[in-house]
């Protein structure tokens, strides 16, 4: 099955008959998106220089954001801790 997406949207995906069978899939609006590993760790990589907002975002726990710069060269840290 294939389907286009016409916006950006965060869609949850069930099962009719198995309820234990869950996913999510994610329409980003640009390249710049990362999936965090099992240490909650991701890494987003040549994003041009700017000033941006990151938004993290769980299941349960909603959405948080942060802004942050990217500069020319440099490596930027961002830390989001998802708050219950």
């Amino acid at each position: 099955m294939t389907e286009k997406f016409e916006k950006p949207e965060i869609i949850k995906l069930t099962c009719d008959v198995h309820s234990w069978m869950l996913g999510w899939a994610a329409v980003m609006p640009n390249p710049f998106f990362g999936v965090t590993d099992a240490s909650g760790a991701t890494k987003i990589e040549n994003v041009p220089p700017g000033k941006y907002t990151v938004e993290a975002w769980h299941e349960t726990l909603g959405k948080q954001t942060k802004e942050v710069e990217v500069k020319a060269g440099q490596t930027v840290k961002v830390a989001i801790e998802m708050k219950k």
